[in-house]
């Protein structure tokens, strides 16, 4: 046992017949424990870096948007970081995970590493409420969050494609691409509902992952106590995600990361302009087996209302499930009406696209409404809406 509060004169600590010592203090110190006869793992060279001071970043209180990108997409983000400069007049500045890891977790892939980038440059704004900061993250996420020990495959050791557990197939690689983390909470192994019980699972409803992490700025926030009761923590910055992936097995490729940014620079010129971002469009599953419209309830009480009370000037389309006559066939029920209403309406445009009810990365209610692949492909480049 070592005290390492000056790393310059570590202490070796003398122990009891227990192996305990006691360390009397009126301010931090630091141990830490060394088993001699065991293994540790050597170290492993990954290259020269280059100087960089993220640390200088927002000195002036002046920057207002963050992009942390994997580095195979900087290119594209700086071009969505120009276009936001031009058309905005923002102040952008563009880090690499690598860049961040590099300066604020010693080179450990680590999502804290990015929420103290941000703490440092909401510390410097000097009206964070008035001048509100954002946080753009660049690049997908995965459920394993740690899946690339630099995030960038140039740098990837032979050793970590054979690691276990993740010595899988090409398919489970697919949905496990992480570029920029996401934020997992401390209970990670729960389902978020136990079925062979109840649905009422405490632990499970603490189990997710979000960005709002990243946003949790004041000095007393960070620790995010991730309780379903007491006081609620407010992210002090908005954050969104471009969930960019490349290929499998093609690390560099930056192709779908390009074809986003055309779209987002695209949607902000004079071409797109029309009656189709005066039109929000309203979905909502039907509730068959509860012999009730409680979708449609909750998608007119909370949507409805308030966007006609506080944005009177948008136009509300609903194409509810319930509103549309369905027809059975081997598979279940469908509803080919409510399915080409919906494809109408993105193909006329719409602002906003909201659905309420049960559905998959694949499709709305157990395939009975529309594949979203069929919807995005029936979206024109220029009207592009919200989901």
């Amino acid at each position: 046992m070592w005290e390492v509060t000056n790393p310059r004169q570590p202490q070796a600590q003398t122990l009891d017949a227990s192996s305990s010592f006691l360390a009397y203090t009126d301010s931090l110190r630091e141990f830490v424990a060394v088993q001699p006869s065991g293994t540790f793992d050597a170290p492993r060279l990954f290259g020269k870096i280059p100087n960089q001071n993220l640390h200088a970043l927002n000195s002036d209180g002046k920057l207002n948007l963050v992009i942390v990108t994997y580095p195979p997409f900087q290119a594209q983000a700086e071009r969505l970081a120009q276009h936001r400069r031009d058309y905005n007049g923002l102040n952008v500045a563009v880090v690499t995970t690598k860049q961040v890891y590099n300066e604020y977790s010693s080179g450990g892939q680590d999502a804290t590493a990015i929420r103290d980038l941000m703490k440092q440059v909401y510390d410097r704004n000097p009206d964070p409420v008035g001048n509100r900061g954002y946080l753009l993250l660049f690049g997908d996420a995965s459920f394993d969050y740690k899946s690339s020990p630099y995030n960038d495959a140039s740098q990837q050791p032979a050793w970590w494609v054979t690691r276990a557990p993740f010595k899988t197939t090409s398919n489970f690689n697919a949905a496990n691409q992480d570029f920029v983390p996401t934020y997992e909470s401390r209970e990670s192994f729960q389902p978020v509902d136990n079925f062979s019980s109840s649905r009422d699972n405490i632990e499970g409803l603490n189990s997710y992952s979000s960005e709002d992490y990243y946003g949790l700025l004041d000095d007393s926030e960070g620790e995010w106590i991730e309780a379903n009761v007491g006081n609620f923590e407010a992210t002090d910055i908005g954050i969104g995600r471009l969930p960019v992936r490349t290929p499998i097995n093609d690390r560099a490729n930056a192709a779908q990361a390009q074809q986003v940014v055309d779209k987002l620079i695209a949607y902000d010129s004079p071409a797109s302009f029309g009656k189709w971002r005066n039109r929000i469009t309203l979905t909502a599953d039907d509730t068959d087996a509860e012999k009730t419209n409680e979708f449609a309830t909750e998608s007119e009480t909370i949507f409805a209302v308030n966007i006609t009370s506080r944005e009177p000037a948008y136009n509300l389309r609903k194409d509810y499930l319930d509103l549309f006559p369905q027809v059975s066939v081997a598979a279940g029920q469908r509803s080919p009406a409510a399915v080409a209403a919906i494809d109408e309406a993105l193909e006329q445009g719409s602002l906003m696209i909201g659905y309420t009810g049960h559905g998959g990365r694949e499709a709305w209610p157990m395939s009975r409404l529309s594949r979203f692949l069929r919807c995005w492909r029936s979206i024109t480049k220029t009207a592009s809406p919200f989901s």
